[in-house]
């Protein structure tokens, strides 16, 4: 299970109302033929489970009144689950005013299929997907397993916890949540927030633009990698190898690469540094008038 946010405990926190107790109901399951689901504008919990099989089935918990205002319809193979959206458009304080009012939906749903979230709020988590992703959310705290590949975009407070993306995770990050990736095939990744970054290994590129403070970990790289740090955030990456590597800095924000880079291109244009842990090929320097300083362990340190 995944760590709540604090604010999200609060928001999500059920308190005993002052009248008499909203009637509590589960629909009964629902069977869709459909090869995709889309969720949008929900409220409280989606739990998604992988099953065998190629029906999805649907199941809803919560007040009478809130089962009502949930949809569920087909469109194009795709099974869209939807709430009303003016309830988005509220302020987020009376958005919580009611601590009874949230859902639980449960989906389940073959294994490849794909999913898309969008302007959720509250909680989800989702099983071995192996099939593409989608977020886009504010207030959402999400954990995934498994995906084929990823389009991410955090904003608010939204976090996503993935386990391993076989192929591209592509993310847009202005939150003060984290993004966390067990394992991934490439990453593109465009920073602005003050919310972390922590990437497991990465078997292929890396492209990273970051303008924000919020820091970049990546355990090891093999392959193209090209970095640009505009803000103050740091990039780490723990180890392998950068071929070629392309490094530019024009903010405070340091790179860190404890691994070997092949063919380097940096250009240190601000107050942050590069490290590298070794260095083969061409070394070519743009607008640098700073120091270069090699380590008796083969280690590169260059700064303004």
């Amino acid at each position: 299970m995944t760590r709540i946010l604090p604010w999200l405990l609060v928001c999500l926190a059920v308190s005993a109302p002052t009248g008499a107790a909203r009637a509590q109901g589960e629909s009964p399951p629902a069977s869709f033929e459909a090869s995709a689901l889309r969720v949008e504008n929900l409220v409280g919990v989606l739990e998604v489970e992988v099953v065998e099989g190629t029906v999805m089935t649907v199941e809803r918990s919560g007040t009478e009144e809130l089962l009502e205002e949930i949809e569920m319809e087909v469109d194009d193979g795709v099974l869209v689950i939807r709430r009303d959206k003016s309830l988005l458009d509220r302020p987020p304080r009376e958005t919580f005013k009611w601590r009874d009012r949230y859902p639980t939906v449960t989906v389940r749903l073959p294994a490849g299929s794909a999913v898309e979230i969008r302007e959720a709020i509250g909680q989800a988590l989702i099983g071995d997907l192996n099939g593409p992703l989608v977020v886009n959310a504010t207030w959402l705290a999400a954990q995934v397993g498994n995906v084929s590949e990823a389009d991410v975009e955090l904003s608010g407070r939204a976090s996503l916890k993935l386990g391993r993306v076989a192929g591209t995770l592509r993310a847009k990050l202005n939150s003060s949540g984290d993004l966390v990736a067990a394992a991934l095939g490439a990453a593109e990744i465009h920073k602005s927030g003050s919310g972390d970054l922590r990437l497991g290994p990465i078997a292929g590129s890396l492209k990273y633009e970051s303008a924000g403070s919020g820091d970049g970990e990546v355990a090891s790289v093999s392959g193209p990698v090209e970095a640009y740090i505009n803000g103050s955030g740091n990039l780490s990456l723990g180890g392998g190898r950068a071929e070629p590597l392309i490094v530019k800095i024009t903010g405070s924000g340091d790179f860190v690469l404890n691994g070997e880079a092949v063919d380097a291109d940096l250009t240190v244009g601000g107050s942050g540094r590069v490290i590298l842990g070794a260095h083969k090929g061409t070394l070519r320097l743009r607008e640098f008038t700073g120091t270069l300083t090699t380590g008796d362990d083969g280690t590169l340190e260059i700064a303004q």
